[in-house]
């Protein structure tokens, strides 16, 4: 692997999922979605090339290195070796000898290795946004009441440290599991879509390091916001605040609140995390389950993954062609950081296997499975 020196970043800069700070929706300020699909955020954009977008990847691709780095440790700490070794072989490598370049990418599929979950969460946004869309047809606002419920935890109801995600986590996943199942939540809501965030407060304050464990709900119920206020504060254990309001669809950046990384807090992945608390995370998190979706929106879910499947396995473009130019990438094995430091100096070859790589990452492995040609060797 080769290493490369990169100019200090100077400003913060916006990835796609960056974010200012808002509240936990963005009913307030969305518009109604059209009955048209939403675009997928995996293409075209994952194929345009620009310096920008470059930039943006290489700040990207440094911190999820350096983010890594981070969980090999929290893991071997909390002795899970194996998966250690898997989050360490994570990687993409690009052998360039002359005319012929091999891209070879190995991924750990590790729930919180930076590199796998942020095409998980691409792919987990664009399901529930294509989902929605399908049901603002069938279950309208105009007939349903959609809301946004946030459910959270009051340490004094948990046994455990206020620090500590692991009780939280199960107590509230336990907590909404036995919501779920109750006979009003049956009669009186048509789907759910749930997801379980555990960030860390990391201001400074009294609590700061506090692990905020909580919940977010996509309902779709026959009932008014302020019913369904009350009867969770009468039947919610964990806490007596329950944050209930009006849920406007407009898209995929409507629904990414419920959809994005575990332990993300705004634009934060879990950078801002030590050593401690993310082997903590990680032990809190070890076979629980935390997202899921009930009614009408499992069924929606069901039917996007179906189509999805279905055009994968019919429409799988070859790889991208090599430019007919000169060879201005010298020859050498390559990681993605020292391509993208080659594309920004201008080298087009660079540039071409930047979409190889693109390619690779969506279309590889169904394309040697129709064609049979097998991956090249480590």
């Amino acid at each position: 692997m080769r290493a490369y020196r990169t100019q200090p970043t100077t400003q913060v800069r916006r990835t796609r999922f960056s974010r200012r700070k808002r509240p936990a929706s963005q009913c307030a300020r969305s518009t109604p979605a059209s009955v048209t699909a939403t675009r997928s955020l995996d293409t075209p954009k994952r194929f345009i090339q620009t310096p920008e977008i470059w930039r943006d990847d290489l700040d990207r691709w440094l911190n999820a290195r350096d983010g890594n780095k981070k969980l090999i440790q929290a893991l071997l700490n909390g002795r899970h070796d194996a998966r250690a070794n898997k989050v360490r072989m994570c990687r993409t490598v690009i052998d360039h000898q002359g005319d012929r370049t091999d891209v070879n990418t190995w991924s750990c599929s590790e729930r919180f290795c930076l590199k796998c979950s942020r095409r998980r969460i691409i792919q987990r946004t664009t399901d529930v946004a294509e989902a929605f869309t399908m049901l603002h047809g069938t279950h309208s606002p105009d007939r349903y009441r959609w809301m946004l419920v946030t459910l959270t935890i009051n340490d004094e109801r948990v046994d455990g440290s206020w620090k500590d995600p692991r009780p939280k986590a199960r107590a509230l996943r336990s907590e909404m599991t036995r919501i779920l199942n109750m006979r009003w939540w049956k009669k009186n809501v048509k789907g759910v879509y749930a997801k379980i965030e555990a960030p860390f407060t990391y201001k400074s304050g009294a609590r700061k390091g506090r692990s905020n464990v909580h919940a977010h709900m996509l309902v779709i119920a026959d009932v008014r916001n302020q019913e369904m206020r009350d009867w969770l504060k009468s039947n919610y254990r964990l806490a007596s605040v329950i944050d209930v309001r009006r849920f406007r669809f407009a898209g995929e950046k409507s629904v990414f609140e419920i959809t994005k990384g575990i332990a993300s807090y705004l634009a934060k992945e879990w950078d801002y995390l030590n050593v401690h608390q993310l082997k903590s995370l990680i032990e809190a998190f070890t076979r629980l389950r935390s997202s899921s979706a009930t009614g009408v929106v499992r069924k929606a879910l069901a039917l996007v993954k179906d189509r999805r499947q279905e055009q994968t396995g019919k429409e799988v473009p070859a790889p991208p062609p090599k430019p007919e130019v000169e060879n201005d990438l010298p020859e050498g094995r390559y990681d993605k950081g020292g391509i993208l430091v080659a594309a920004m100096n201008g080298s087009v070859i660079a540039a071409w296997i930047l979409r190889l790589i693109a390619w690779e990452a969506v279309y590889g492995h169904s394309y040697r499975a129709q064609t049979g040609v097998e991956r090249s060797p480590p």
